[in-house]
């Protein structure tokens, strides 16, 4: 299965796809170049329950579920780039209405609802 959820139009455009395993996250860069993210069912839960009811960004999320990541498996474990991944998690969120996305400044807030 392969079913799209929703696309999104950030600093680059995020489609989010519902796979079997849990969600994909096409980012498509200023240059058209393609980057693909899993992201498992569980670590998109997790990061739900962490959050939930709260408005956070990227960064504060990451830091949320960076004792999480080995054990989830995640692409990234810490750092800027573990940033960048979680994003893609309040994404898949905000695709099947966990959580919604707002512009602040230069960056995103999200609302997570659960």
């Amino acid at each position: 299965m392969h079913r799209p959820l929703a696309k999104f139009k950030l600093r680059n455009v995020h489609e989010v796809y519902e796979i079997n395993s849990g969600f994909e996250v096409t980012v498509i860069d200023r240059r058209g170049v393609e980057h693909k993210y899993k992201v498992p069912q569980e670590a998109a839960d997790l990061l739900c329950n962490l959050c939930i009811g709260e408005c956070v960004t990227a960064e504060e999320a990451s830091r949320r579920i960076a004792p999480h990541a080995k054990r989830l498996a995640l692409e990234y474990h810490y750092g800027h780039k573990l940033g960048y991944y979680t994003q893609e998690i309040l994404l898949a969120l905000s695709a099947t209405g966990r959580a919604t996305i707002r512009k602040v400044g230069r960056g995103f807030e999200y609302q997570v609802i659960g």
